[in-house]
């Protein structure tokens, strides 16, 4: 018997999701605010007890450590960390390009995962999803208008999946790509942490770290 929580905090919506033996126990899932990051370690408590369990019973954590959110990373990371060190169990990152990625069903062996960064920029990925899926690239920030001109050069049908609060590709009119809205559910990913946790060496406190790619200014 195991129980695994996910936490995310790095992209709105923020959520978490515990899930006994492979089965969803509770996915809750909220519009980023101080209050829920606030209280989120006392409402994983809460459902852990609906279900008689405990925190202590907690097996394994998974947490979206970005990019995304400066402040939200910290605070996913942070909590994460604290839970697994007093539990001593496995904990690790997800990648939040990954994490949309799990969840996003393609019509094409290869399509491409958009998240909204700083002003005018956006982080870019591309995914293969022939049997499992599976990132093909780098996951880099571009301007807006170089993830336009990067697009351009495809010649074939790519699905993209958007996460943003933003219309970024309204007035792209490229006819052989499909866009599409998504967000991060955390009762999708515990597949994903099973594989994350099974991948590296040592899924411990000391080796999660904060996946900014771009590094926040003082203050942020």
């Amino acid at each position: 018997m195991s129980l695994n929580l996910i936490i995310n905090t790095a992209v709105e919506p923020f959520g978490f999701s515990l899930a006994k033996d492979g089965r969803c126990l509770v996915s809750i899932k909220q519009g980023g605010d101080r209050h829920f990051s606030e209280s989120m370690i006392s409402m994983i408590d809460q459902y852990c007890r609906l279900y008689a369990q405990g925190l202590c019973d907690i097996d394994s954590i998974g947490v979206v450590n970005g990019p995304g959110s400066y402040t939200g990373i910290r605070i996913g990371v942070s909590y994460a960390k604290t839970l697994a060190y007093s539990l001593n169990c496995p904990v690790v990152g997800l990648s939040s390009l990954e994490s949309l990625a799990v969840q996003s069903i393609s019509q094409s062996s290869v399509f491409a995962v958009i998240l909204s960064a700083k002003p005018q920029h956006v982080y870019f990925q591309l995914f293969n999803c022939v049997n499992t899926i599976n990132p093909i690239s780098d996951l880099v920030l571009l301007h807006i208008d170089d993830c336009f001109n990067l697009l351009e050069s495809f010649k074939s049908r790519l699905d993209c999946f958007v996460c943003s609060k933003l219309p970024l590709f309204d007035r792209c009119s490229f006819q052989h790509f499909q866009f599409h809205s998504v967000d991060i559910d955390c009762s999708r990913l515990f597949v994903l942490l099973n594989k994350t946790i099974r991948a590296v060496t040592d899924p411990s406190v000391k080796n999660l770290s904060l996946n900014y790619i771009c590094q926040p200014k003082i203050g942020a």
